[in-house]
């Protein structure tokens, strides 16, 4: 079975309108940087799949949502042909990422090291390292102390001085891989194992709140204008929280979840393909940014163009 991207768009009802919340991963950065981020790729994959997309300016539109208009038209369309319209609401929980979010770098690696290991199994490794460090400290001034010699001195400050630039370094090393970025994911989804309720959750009842009043205010325009197609995204760690709002969506809207291969191997050229995978992070925000090549499953076909997503999902076979 393969996948003819003509006969799907042939066979797919049309979408006027949808409504899209996207749920960003464990980032403290908010609606501001993904609003230009969505703007920004959505002119570079225009000329990819040949649509025009016109991004409007964010607003305010609840506690803790943002959204802007997203329209979608054929290229080459007349001014007045109709199109898609989306309109793209920016669920935000940064303010809590923020204040999970350890500032010092440096104090990352013994938390994860903690994390890893039960406290008993910590507290006894702790308490063997300073002892080693303490005999070692006292080995190496009694041997200053009885020899009195400056070429101690200056031994042991080389040393300080050599480490200090080898951590540097290491630490430098560790923020161009976006190390410090998977440690702190790896200390707070635990931490929200444990203790899933609190303003987590509280949070998450927030966005559930927000689609449902959103979906409410659409059916009761005159004329109603429901959106039909109503997509729920989350990126990264946002997946599981996009799960708990689905959930609490689930008795009132009849919900479907859909995974969709990203394939990015058929989105990027070969070499950028290989590059990119020498680049853990920045392939992770491939699912949200423009492609190089052709395909029905671009961030902003699934966002922002005619096809429903139920339909996406599904290949038409071919003879």
């Amino acid at each position: 079975m393969t996948e003819d991207l003509n006969s799907s768009a042939l066979t797919a009802p049309a979408v006027r309108r949808r409504r899209v919340y996207y749920i960003s991963g464990f980032d403290p950065r908010g609606a501001r940087f993904y609003h230009q981020l969505y703007t920004t790729e959505a002119q570079r994959q225009a000329p990819i799949n040949g649509y025009q997309y016109t991004v409007g300016r964010r607003q305010k539109t609840g506690q803790h949502a943002v959204t802007w208009s997203v329209c979608a038209s054929a290229e080459g369309a007349s001014p007045g042909a109709l199109g898609t319209e989306t309109q793209y609401t920016f669920l935000s929980w940064d303010d809590l990422v923020r204040a999970n979010w350890p500032v010092k770098t440096w104090c990352l690696v013994p938390r994860c090291f903690g994390a890893l290991v039960s406290p008993l199994v910590y507290l006894i490794l702790a308490m063997g390292a300073v002892a080693a460090i303490s005999g070692a400290v006292y080995s190496l001034v009694r041997q200053l102390v009885t020899a009195g010699g400056l070429a101690w001195v200056l031994a042991a400050a080389a040393g300080v001085s050599t480490a200090a630039g080898v951590a540097h370094a290491a630490l430098a090393g560790a923020e161009k891989l976006r190390l410090p970025w998977l440690m702190r994911i790896f200390l707070f989804v635990p931490q929200w194992g444990r203790s899933p309720g609190g303003a987590l959750a509280d949070r998450w009842d927030v966005m559930a709140a927000q689609i449902a009043a959103d979906l409410a205010a659409d059916a009761a325009q005159t004329p109603a204008a429901p959106a039909e197609e109503v997509l729920i995204i989350g990126h990264s760690v946002g997946a599981l929280a996009a799960l708990c709002v689905a959930c609490g969506l689930a008795p009132s809207l009849g919900a479907t979840l859909q995974i969709k291969s990203s394939r990015f191997g058929k989105m990027l050229t070969p070499a950028e393909h290989a590059r990119r995978r020498r680049d853990a992070f920045g392939i992770h925000f491939q699912y949200l940014t423009a492609t190089q090549l052709p395909v029905d499953n671009d961030y902003f076909t699934l966002t922002a163009g005619p096809r429903a997503l139920v339909v996406v999902s599904q290949p038409v076979p071919t003879p």
